[in-house]
């Protein structure tokens, strides 16, 4: 039975403004729109580290995140057999696949023979891709450096980014990138300004972030950035208008800080817009930051500068964050979400959104029950994606680019199946 939830009052859509072309304002904060710690997910032997979530643990057998990822408009899949695919917005070359076309359907990127991936990135309009060796490929815009290259040029394929040590974890945010080493240290390039100032990075170049202990993973907000370290501590800088640093402040922070208020067994981090999230080890989940679509989970819409426990939950194993949405996955395979659902993407038929979390119903042909069988989510700046149990991939929310990769372009409030011959 579907939970009772506070319901945002706001009317369908006002939550995302359209650009012309169907595009909501912005990908991230400075125009409201996703921010994505980039969860993704995939089918490797590797530590998780995320659309849109990041992960510390073991290596474990079978998909982990990293190898799903949703960007601001389009999506990125790596295979079993180290190919990525891609389908969604594809005016910046984001997509890889040498043109400039955008895809209802998911294809192969354009890679040269022999090079094998293990996990991809997404931010708004430029993706990621880290290879078996280490080495760290960009394609889409580098208006700002976000491709590590020249800051005015786009690229259609993907391309190694140079200076780089080996990396284990990448992440994008809007206009800027991060690389997790294979020693602990971050390494970040590109912009990430708002157009009313306020950075995250200002290299064109890859440069290492100082300040930092030894760090197990990481994730990317729009102009904000979260690292855990091996001693289960949240660290974080950037952006912090709406106290999504949790450093009980408003104050823009370029250093890394650590956050207040969390427990010492953090193990998985997760940036929105203007939101981020922490996984406990014991299935808790902790939020603060912008909570204007309820993307806290807490029942209200102030924001909060400090985290606090989200109510309401089962034990969870994954978090992922969308622009202004929450999602995480239960133990036991089951979806919950809350915030923002303008435009389908809490997979609900709520208009506005949930202010608390809520069960995520089935999909479109079987809707009288919630989704279930679930073991891995991520999330686009307004769409979400599911892997099921069988391998089945489904997709709820914006549409208009076909990020859904179900051949159509309709905006969607059930999951609906990702074309699956692509991706077998």
């Amino acid at each position: 039975m579907r939970s009772v939830a506070s319901v945002l009052p706001v009317a369908r859509r006002a939550a995302a403004p359209l650009r012309s072309g169907g595009r909501p304002r912005g990908f991230f904060p400075g125009a409201r729109a996703w921010r994505r710690c980039l969860p993704a997910f995939a089918f490797a032997l590797f530590a998780a580290v995320l659309a849109g979530s990041a992960q510390a643990s073991e290596p474990v057998s079978g998909p982990t995140t990293g190898q799903l990822a949703g960007g601001g408009y389009h999506s990125l899949a790596v295979d079993s057999h180290g190919r990525v695919w891609s389908w969604g917005e594809n005016a910046h070359g984001q997509l890889g696949r040498g043109d400039k076309i955008n895809s209802p359907l998911p294809a192969e990127a354009r890679i040269p023979e022999g090079v094998q991936f293990l996990r991809v990135a997404a931010g708004e309009d430029h993706s990621l891709a880290l290879d078996r060796e280490g080495r760290v490929w960009a394609c889409g815009r580098d208006t700002h450096g976000e491709l590590g290259g020249k800051g005015s040029e786009i690229q259609n394929m993907l391309q190694v980014i140079p200076g780089l040590p080996p990396a284990t974890a990448i992440a994008a945010g809007q206009t800027h990138s991060l690389a997790l080493t294979k020693a602990g240290a971050v390494w970040t390039w590109g912009a990430g300004r708002k157009p009313a100032g306020g950075a995250v990075a200002a290299s064109l170049r890859p440069v290492q972030v100082e300040g930092l202990p030894p760090v197990v993973a990481l994730c990317a907000g729009a102009y904000h950035d979260l690292a855990l370290d091996k001693d289960g501590r949240v660290w974080s800088w950037g952006s912090n208008d709406s106290g999504q640093l949790g450093r009980n402040s408003r104050n823009k922070e370029m250093q890394p800080g650590p956050v207040e208020g969390l427990p010492r067994d953090i193990v998985m981090i997760a940036a929105g817009e203007t939101h981020s999230l922490a996984l406990q080890s014991d299935g808790t989940v902790w939020a603060w930051g912008g909570n204007r679509h309820g993307q806290l989970g807490d029942g209200g819409s102030r924001s909060q500068a400090v985290p606090h426990r989200v109510p309401g939950l089962a034990p969870i194993r994954q978090i992922a964050c969308g622009a202004m949405h929450s999602v995480a996955l239960t133990r036991d395979g089951t979806v919950w979400a809350w915030g923002d659902n303008s435009l389908g993407q809490l997979g609900l038929a709520i208009p506005g959104g949930s202010a608390q979390p809520v069960p995520v119903w089935s999909e479109q042909d079987s809707p009288s029950q919630p989704l279930g069988a679930i073991k891995l989510v991520a999330c686009g700046g307004y769409h979400t994606i599911f892997l099921k149990q069988n391998d089945a991939v489904l997709a709820v929310g914006h549409n208009y680019f076909g990020q859904l990769g179900n051949w159509d372009t309709r905006d969607r409030d059930r999951a609906v199946p990702i074309f699956r011959q692509c991706l077998q």
